[in-house]
């Protein structure tokens, strides 16, 4: 019996070990975890309002007390899911078909980051005052999402307004010649 016992406690004292070494193996599990979650958030954000214009999902993650505080221009820092809907209304109208590959993700903490490219035909309502001319416009950017209890809280974005510039025929491109097409891969996107 004192046998069994000692051996019950060699049991008990490993498993006990085990399960305070996995612990210590993975501290940051939680962390990983709760990142993980809020990429999925940001990422059906994103996917749901760019690519299928589905702005209930806008209303469903973003809530009033939320600042954008988007880099394009005419905009200053808003707060709100109607700021989201404004900017990707914008984008939509102009180019009905657009769509938006995340190219990159990764996160910290509480804020998820997305390189992405945008690309559509401008064959919709006026683009930064530009009529509809029918051409493949692509830019890419970066945006940042703090999320907080499952909602979109704040977003910082930038994207290439120069390029989209140069496409829209708005400004020259470098060198002032005409511009031959943008392969957004020679600038490390993957295909």
């Amino acid at each position: 019996m004192k046998t069994q016992i000692i051996a019950l406690a060699f049991a008990l004292m490993f498993i006990a070990v085990g399960c305070t070494q996995e612990q210590a193996e993975n501290p940051y599990k939680k962390e990983f975890e709760q990142v993980e979650a809020n990429n999925e958030i940001a990422t059906r954000f994103f996917t749901s309002a760019w690519n299928d214009g589905d702005f209930s999902v806008v209303d469903e993650l973003i809530p009033a007390d939320a600042l954008d505080y988007s880099m394009v221009p005419g905009k200053s820092p808003e707060q709100g899911p109607e700021s989201f809907k404004s900017i990707i209304g914008m984008f939509r109208a102009a180019m009905p078909d657009i769509k938006l590959t995340i190219l990159d993700d990764f996160g910290q903490g509480d804020k998820i980051v997305h390189r992405w490219v945008l690309k559509g035909t401008h064959s919709g309502e006026p683009l930064m005052g530009v009529p509809a001319s029918g051409k493949e416009i692509s830019f890419s950017g970066t945006t940042i999402v703090r999320v907080e209890d499952g909602k979109i809280m704040e977003r910082w974005s930038n994207l290439d307004i120069y390029g989209i510039l140069i496409q829209l025929g708005l400004v020259p491109p470098p060198g002032g010649g005409e511009e031959k097409g943008r392969d957004l891969r020679s600038h490390g996107d993957r295909p």
